[in-house]
């Protein structure tokens, strides 16, 4: 399929086959991939392979011998890519055997492993043409849902989390940009693209990120997208996939962390310490939005010790708390909050009894509404100033006391990918409680979710405002694509904050 000329430069055909049946086809149109697919050897990546392995064995390659692994490589890449680009998938799979997949990918973890170890890429971060059409045939093949299927049960994205982190030089010592490009932009969204939508049973996006968490590489996509894409580069995936980290607290709240890889990846880009210096601004906002997030869900420097009550919603020590003796699930801040909440809650006793048997199970489901109330006193803590000013301005506008406002939280992003509650000042919402709750139809869902996840009617937001007393305030928390109600306990120090600043409010 190729011709050498004297000088050893490689002149590629690789375009032009010819298939058993004698007809010639370009496969860089639809009908000619098509047609490969069809009626050409189906045994054409474990061939491949096969010649690859032959001319790697050499102890040293000469240009004759890069040129001919940049043809394998490069003629893998563009069936894969016009399967993607004509929309062959179908055709693909159907042809495409699985055995042969799986020696492509073996193959892959090959020469992934080969790179690891290579004196020209730990210090240089870079790798030689015939290399980078094999890497380019990674992207491609990445967009079909067998080669990415193999590639999460194998080892190849710890192998490349590997090869990335062998990279050593002075300063940050990420990979080229061209292969930083590669691997944010491309393999790495390409790979979560298909699996939460080409899977048999597809995956959720956060499933995604945790199985790149547990092989390392999400680190080292975090990494590697702050080095800018190169000029005239197609948009991809890539900006969308890293700003909805922003719709998973839970996960940022327990991966994320100061002291864990990805945790501490975040906070060296934040700080300037690790990442490209030419890091885009848009992409900095990003990764503070996830820094800021990831802070809001985490309880340090709160009290561990403190539940809400499953009535009314007080947060108070879990010493003193209540347990249902049925479910050994609900909890109370007193036997009165017990002995209110029974009818609502008798027929979930006897359910929650059998479908959450383990503590596990209802650490699991609880966490959504403990990372909400995490956030809110984070808040509160973290915004004491212009939460209490904004707290008096209100109670002088409407004459109404603390206890009779409301504060809405957004801690999901907007449309520029920014999170309202915890931007430099916050924003943030706050109005009169009982306006609040008549703005909504009676009867209908008010899209709150109570501590069972399900939607709180007005009938039922009206039970729960009722037991605010003057000594709390409430609050409705948009977190993890859910609603929250919460209520807080004031204490001294809020109390007096809101009262000097009424006070010392000039009279509009």
């Amino acid at each position: 399929m190729s011709s050498f000329n004297t000088s050893n430069q490689a002149v590629f055909t690789v375009f032009d086959v010819v298939l058993p049946n004698g007809i010639r086809v370009d496969i860089r149109t639809r009908a000619g991939t098509a047609a490969f697919l069809k009626h050409s050897n189906v045994n054409y990546l474990s061939s491949k392979v096969r010649e690859m392995r032959k001319i790697q064995k050499k102890k040293k390659l000469n240009a004759y011998d890069k040129a001919m692994l940049a043809e394998l490589n490069c003629f893998i890449s563009i069936i894969a890519a016009n399967a993607y680009r004509y929309e062959c998938h179908d055709l693909f799979r159907e042809r495409v055997a699985e055995s042969e997949v799986q020696c492509w990918v073996e193959y892959a973890i090959e020469q992934v492993k080969r790179l690891t170890t290579s004196e020209t890429w730990i210090k240089t971060g870079d790798i030689f043409q015939g290399l980078g059409e094999m890497i380019r045939g990674w992207i491609f093949m990445f967009s079909h849902a067998v080669p990415v299927a193999f590639a999460f049960d194998s080892d190849f994205f710890s192998a490349l989390a590997d090869m990335i982190k062998a990279r050593k030089g002075e300063g940050r010592a990420l990979p080229s940009e061209k292969i930083c490009f590669c691997i944010a932009h491309c393999l790495v969204p390409n790979a979560v693209y298909v699996a939460t939508s080409q899977f048999d049973n597809t995956w959720s996006t956060e499933k995604a990120f945790k199985k790149l968490e547990a092989s390392g590489l999400l680190e080292q996509f975090l990494r590697c997208a702050t080095a800018p894409a190169p000029q005239g580069a197609p948009v991809s995936y890539f900006g969308e996939l890293l700003q909805s980290l922003l719709d998973f607290p839970v996960f940022l709240s327990r991966k994320f962390k100061r002291g864990d890889p990805c945790g501490d990846a975040v906070t060296a880009i934040v700080d300037g310490k690790d990442g490209s210096r030419r890091i885009r601004p848009e992409i900095m906002k990003t990764f503070q939005n996830i820094d800021g997030l990831r802070n809001a869900a985490d309880p340090s420097g709160l009290s561990p010790m403190r539940s809400a009550c499953a009535f009314c919603k007080e947060r108070v020590l879990r010493s003193k708390m209540m347990t249902c003796s049925g479910c050994h699930w609900n909890q109370y801040c007193c036997s009165e909050c017990q002995k209110g909440d029974w009818e609502n809650h008798k027929q979930d006793c006897k359910d929650f009894s059998k479908s959450f048997s383990t503590s596990k199970a209802r650490k699991e489901y609880w966490k959504p509404q403990d990372i909400a109330f995490t956030a809110t006193e984070k808040f509160v803590q973290q915004n004491f100033g212009a939460f209490t000013s904004m707290m008096a301005k209100e109670c002088m506008k409407t004459g109404l006391g603390i206890h009779d406002l409301i504060v809405e939280l957004n801690f999901m992003r907007d449309k520029d990918g920014n999170i309202p509650a915890i931007q430099h000042p916050p924003i943030f919402k706050i109005a009169p409680r009982q306006k609040y709750v008549e703005a909504l139809p009676l009867g209908v869902p008010c899209d709150v979710k109570d501590e069972k996840g399900r939607d709180i009617t007005v009938d039922a937001l009206k039970r729960i405002h009722s037991k605010i007393t003057p000594g709390k305030v409430g609050f409705v928390v948009h977190i993890a694509g859910e609603f929250f109600f919460a209520t807080m306990s004031l204490n001294d120090e809020l109390k007096r904050a809101v009262e000097s600043s009424w006070t010392n409010q000039p009279l509009e």
